[in-house]
């Protein structure tokens, strides 16, 4: 038995193995090495990044747009929000290892992506990809859960948040919670740029934006500023994480938006919000 299996084994996470060993078996042949070597390495324990990583998908296409709105954020940690795209070799992996490779390549931060408490991964399975990738768990949507996000944001790290919690084709409704860590990081003055990606046609497509020009950034601000009462403020998260996904959604092919199909509607609902 190989010292991969032979953890998996011992942690009770061999079923997640096979899992992921499975996905590996959709990759082209160029990237399937790589894959078993991220592989080793998570289920051995050891630490790495998956921006180290982007060679597993040797063999696709790959159209990337928008890294002009990386450059601007070189070596300064922002908050990137994704779509959490259930498509290609590697079931969306592959759109979140693309992501973070030209996250790192322009701004040289890593990305800590948060990970959820959905159910695609057992417990033990998602304890191994904590330890060896870096990724935040949370538990649930309380705010005691939100400490390590927080600790993150002092620490000045770069991170990552699939607003619409578990992966599919077309996009969810967002959590209103991730909108709370969007109000977080704003009041921080942490940029947020949004990652839309999919895969189509053996191409892996990317595309940055950010969630705000710096006129729209300053009145939000503003507002935050100001003295919300509790119901403002639930409202506000839920405008604005609805806005990112509408920005996220109007780089998708049209039968990828799902919820977020008419996004101007959520475009414009958040701009009267704002122009109170």
């Amino acid at each position: 038995m190989s010292k991969e299996l032979e953890h998996l084994v011992q942690v009770g996470s061999l079923e997640f193995g096979a899992w992921w060993l499975q996905l590996g078996n959709k990759l082209k042949p160029e990237g399937r090495k790589h894959f078993k070597h991220l592989f080793h390495l998570i289920a051995t324990g050891q630490e790495t990044s998956l921006s180290q990583h982007s060679h597993i998908l040797d063999g696709y296409r790959q159209h990337v747009n928008g890294l002009e709105n990386l450059v601007q954020f070189r070596e300064k940690n922002t908050l990137v929000l994704s779509n959490h795209s259930h498509l290609g070799p590697l079931e969306g992996y592959g759109e979140t290892i693309l992501t973070s490779y030209y996250v790192k390549k322009f701004t040289d931060e890593e990305i800590r992506w948060i990970r959820g408490h959905g159910k695609s991964l057992k417990e033990n399975a998602r304890q191994l990809v904590d330890k060896s990738l870096g990724t935040i768990p949370i538990y649930d949507d309380s705010f005691m859960s939100l400490k390590p996000i927080i600790e993150a944001f002092k620490n000045n790290e770069t991170i990552g948040l699939y607003p619409e919690g578990d992966n599919s084709i077309a996009l969810r409704q967002a959590n209103p919670t991730a909108g709370n860590l969007v109000l977080i990081a704003l009041a921080r003055d942490i940029p947020i740029i949004c990652a839309s990606t999919w895969f189509e046609h053996d191409t892996f497509f990317v595309r940055f934006s950010p969630l705000l020009d710096q006129e729209k950034y300053k009145e939000i601000q503003n507002i935050l500023n100001g003295k919300l009462t509790r119901q403002e403020k639930n409202r506000m998260k839920e405008k604005i994480i609805n806005y990112a996904m509408a920005i996220i959604a109007s780089h998708l092919p049209e039968e990828k938006r799902g919820y977020y199909h008419n996004f101007q509607d959520f475009i414009s609902a958040f701009e009267k919000l704002t122009a109170k």
